[in-house]
């Protein structure tokens, strides 16, 4: 009787062991699956940071070449007219063009002077 007792103690035991180790992989394997997804969204952000960057060193490339090519057209005023009967007069006549329409453009309804 004490023998048997025993020996189902012992498989007992044998078997809580056996489940303790299968829930500690299991447990184990969950912990690496999710660091795993951790660097890898990780990876992703770095990722898409990179490009973020390569999209915003392009577009300055491009701002900067669209300017190159506008800088040997424009023809400055003379500094002497930067203000002519008290209105601001801006360097580039382009520039002097654009601030009289969204000037004309706020007005709501002008009058024969204005217009």
């Amino acid at each position: 009787m004490n023998e048997q007792k025993t020996a189902r103690e012992k498989k007992n035991k044998a078997r809580q062991a056996r489940r303790n180790c299968a829930q500690h992989r299991k447990e184990e394997w969950q912990q690496y699956q999710s660091a795993c997804r951790d660097v890898e969204q990780r990876c992703l952000a770095t990722e898409a940071a990179y490009e973020q960057c390569l999209q915003d060193e392009e577009a300055e490339r491009q701002r900067q070449d669209r300017d190159a090519v506008r800088a040997p057209a424009s023809r400055n005023l003379e500094p002497e007219f930067m203000e002519v009967a008290g209105l601001r007069v801006f360097t580039m006549p382009y520039a002097n063009v654009y601030a009289l329409v969204e000037e004309m453009a706020a007005i709501e309804n002008p009058t024969r002077d204005q217009q």
